[in-house]
């Protein structure tokens, strides 16, 4: 039996990926619609450079995406570029999951790990051929999501590391991801606020960094020029309310793609201290619940907000699907989050689980002494302080027969 289970540990890399295939092979379908000629005709009228300036005066402030997306030309006249941009997003959100989750699981598991979040997010996506399969729409929002993505994993080893290289790349990420699109910028101004908040080193040039490159994007002459276009904006309570709800639907929608809801319980149900290395745990302890719970919820809120203050309406879901990431990687690290939290409930489970474990793993002859279990949720009875007792004896029986290992509960 522990064969099977190592052996099943060693290729569960190799499973994942199985599940990642149907959506690689369905990038060699995509074809270019609608505003991947749009940006494809702008060069015709003009060169490079000049389309790339007038997108800023006239247009938006997406410094970065819209570099990416005057490239329609090329991958539309070698049209297996297009089909490999899809690919490359997908592989590209593996990486930067499994960049972002390396410091806290091993190589293989952290990479296992990366492929089934991607592959339930990809399954929950509001709109996933305008966030993967789509060029233009790929460039502009998913590419922010990988960015920012790898911003927080720099900051997380700029905050273990003495290397200063960390934060450089951190900084250079975010700048990045911000001039993709507003989404992405609003994101990254939190998530330099929120590294400011606690973290002293750096913090100062982090937070400007991030603010200047929110302000190219902001201030952009283009978005006045765009805004023209649409009635109902810059509305405050309306875009609030709307996107609140849409923030609720979104996640009822997300947590009606059954194997969300499914892993999150079987990572619940898989939960015990050997499971997780402790800067993950140190990790989480650091932060006050509420901001991570509005780390999970927040990008999603945000993503309905700023089309509606900025346009009057949500449009298309491609803005949604961006929030959507965080959310999907939020449910799967819930139960993480709690149980390193210790609510009343879970750490009953969780002693519970820790006494199996140092049953099974209790030497010959070993008086083992644990703390008492609340009985009034989950457990029906727990131990007696006599070592010979019945209950205390068969649980022995059961979980270690060979090494007369006994158990005793001690006093409150």
């Amino acid at each position: 039996m522990g064969h099977r289970r190592s052996l099943g540990k060693k290729y569960v890399w190799l499973i994942a990926i199985v599940f990642l295939i149907p959506f690689l092979f369905i990038a060699f379908y995509a074809e270019p619609i609608a505003d991947d000629y749009a940006y494809a005709y702008r060069l015709q009228i003009r060169p490079f450079w000049e389309a790339y300036s007038h997108e800023y005066f006239s247009w938006n402030g997406r410094f970065i995406s819209n570099l990416l997306v005057l490239l329609n030309p090329y991958l539309i006249a070698y049209r297996w570029l297009y089909h490999l941009s899809g690919l490359a997003v997908i592989i590209s959100l593996v990486l930067s999951t499994c960049f972002l989750l390396k410091p806290f699981f091993k190589k293989n598991r952290a990479f296992a790990i990366s492929s089934v979040t991607v592959v339930i997010y990809l399954g929950s996506s509001a709109r996933i051929s305008e966030t993967i399969y789509w060029y233009t729409g790929t460039m502009t929002y998913t590419t922010g999501t990988i960015l920012t993505v790898l911003a927080i994993g720099c900051l997380i080893r700029f905050t273990r590391s003495p290397k200063l290289i960390w934060g450089i790349l951190a900084g250079l990420c975010m700048v990045l991801s911000i001039g993709t699109n507003e989404v992405s910028m609003a994101v990254n101004l939190l998530l330099a606020g929120a590294y400011a908040y606690k973290y002293k080193r750096g913090r100062w040039a982090i937070v400007l960094v991030a603010a200047i490159a929110a302000f190219l994007v902001f201030q952009a002459p283009g978005n006045e020029v765009r805004g023209q276009f649409f009635q109902n904006t810059h509305k405050v309570l309306y875009s609030t309310g709307m996107s609140i709800l849409q923030t609720l639907r979104f996640t009822a929608l997300s947590l009606a793609y059954l194997p969300l809801p499914l892993a999150a319980i079987y990572i619940w149900g898989r939960m015990d201290v050997e499971s997780l290395n402790c800067n993950l745990i140190k990790f989480f302890e650091k932060w006050p619940t509420v901001l991570i719970l509005a780390a999970i919820f927040t990008p999603l809120f945000l993503s309905a907000f700023i089309p509606y203050y900025s346009t009057g309406i949500l449009g298309q879901h491609r803005t949604i699907s961006f929030g959507q990431y965080y959310l999907t990687v939020g449910v799967l690290a819930l139960p993480i989050i709690v149980f390193v939290k210790r609510p009343s409930v879970f750490s009953w489970v969780r002693r519970g689980v820790s006494r199996e474990t140092q049953i099974i793993q209790a030497k010959r002859d070993t008086l083992l002494q644990f703390s008492p279990l609340d009985t009034t949720v989950l457990f029906v009875i727990d131990i007696d302080k006599n070592p010979n007792h019945w209950i205390n004896a068969h649980q022995c029986s059961v979980l270690n027969p060979e090494l007369n290992v006994r158990i005793e509960r001690s006093p409150r």
